[in-house]
């Protein structure tokens, strides 16, 4: 696991590493994982990785995986907005870049509030 990685709880293991920017799973059944984020750009490809990891015997991959999408590309918002363009939904690598930062930033603004300053320091954040 590199320095940089942020790894929230509720992803079950899969870690972004905000600087490919890539969605790493990290557990005890498999060594690494790594999904590019810039190859994922429509709902479609959302879907197809969705199925794939599905398909894992990791626990709690596959919701971890979702959790960590709806963390970045807020699916949702972008679905419902595309529906009523008459269109499907599609990011831009610089979107997701741009929604990596962003998500990097607010992961470190609210771990830095719950460590110590030395801890947070220590851990760059500070």
């Amino acid at each position: 696991m590199k320095d940089n990685w942020i790894t929230p709880k509720h992803w079950n293991g899969w870690n972004l590493d905000p600087d490919l920017p890539a969605l790493i799973y990290v557990g005890e059944e498999h060594p690494g994982y790594c999904i590019e984020l810039d190859r994922m750009l429509t709902n479609d490809d959302i879907v197809y990785w969705v199925i794939q990891i599905g398909g894992k015997p990791w626990p709690g991959g596959l919701d971890g995986f979702v959790a960590a999408i709806d963390d970045l590309y807020d699916p949702h918002k972008e679905m419902n907005s595309a529906w009523r363009r008459g269109g499907e939904a599609s990011y831009t690598p610089e979107s997701i870049r741009a929604a990596v930062a962003k998500f990097a930033a607010e992961e470190i603004r609210h771990y830095s509030k719950w460590v110590s300053p030395a801890e947070a320091a220590k851990a760059g954040v500070a």
